[in-house]
């Protein structure tokens, strides 16, 4: 993350912090005239409980992962989406990549998807150049968001010890 306004993030409003809460960040690395990299990363953190009605906490993080997937598959204006599996992370994960024009500028766009148990993790890292700067890389924008979302799925493992 170039440049983080708030090291410490932006937490996400909730109104049941042991169900969910979440943290964005977001950064501008300014070289004036040569240009500038924009970054922003948000995590999203939601624990089902088991419900003799609704299922098992696992069972529902597992809908709602494949719920959240649909809604970033139907990003409005995407262009070159991709998704695949992601392997190694959680007990599911999926990866979408794709690039989207706002303000006037490329974006480059990675979310990953995780059910860990029953906690789904969503992140989301794109960034942009601007300023003549070039457009972030699809390779640069998915390893920033594949180790981001390691950490998020530890720290889930290291709170449920």
């Amino acid at each position: 993350m170039p440049k983080a306004k708030t090291k410490s993030g932006t937490p996400a409003a909730s109104s049941d912090l042991a169900s969910r809460g979440g943290c964005s960040w977001n950064g501008l690395d300014d070289k004036g005239v040569k240009g500038s990299q924009y970054r922003w990363l948000d995590v999203s953190f939601y624990r089902y409980d088991s419900d003799a009605v609704l299922g098992s906490g696992q069972e529902r993080a597992q809908e709602n992962l494949a719920k959240e997937l649909a809604k970033v598959q139907e990003t409005p204006g995407a262009k070159k989406l991709k998704t695949v599996t992601a392997n190694g992370i959680g007990d599911e994960a999926k990866t979408v990549t794709y690039q989207l024009r706002k303000t006037d500028e490329d974006f480059q766009y990675t979310s990953v998807l995780v059910r860990t148990g029953n906690v789904l993790v969503l992140l989301s890292y794109n960034g942009a150049g601007y300023a003549g700067a070039e457009t972030p890389s699809e390779k640069t924008i998915t390893n920033g968001a594949g180790t981001a979302v390691k950490e998020a799925v530890a720290a889930v493992a290291a709170a449920n010890k």
